[in-house]
């Protein structure tokens, strides 16, 4: 008698969870599908400091550099730097 009231609600419970479940996966299956990658893409030692950018599937996601107040150029993008060593891209 209790089950044959409370069974549709748990069905129903039960279809929007494995909805969810479905949804959840197919976002997992599409991330791994993408591919990301992360890779340096320049690294460059002069005598008074060093330049790391990471990126993101081509996005920039980090920078640092060990001088500070700077302002570089490196492949027709002009760097400043602040205090703390990171920097922003100019132009």
């Amino acid at each position: 008698m209790f089950w044959q009231k409370k069974l549709p609600i748990l069905l129903v419970i039960l279809f929007f969870y494995a909805v969810f479940l479905a949804g959840r996966l197919g976002y997992i299956y599409e991330l791994y599908q993408s591919k990301p990658e992360i890779k340096e893409v320049a690294d460059i030692n002069l005598k008074v400091c060093r330049l790391s950018i990471l990126q993101f599937n081509n996005q920039m996601i980090r920078g640092q550099i060990n001088f500070n107040n700077a302002r570089f150029s490196y492949k027709d993008k002009v760097f400043l730097t602040d205090e703390n060593g990171n920097f922003e891209i100019v132009k």
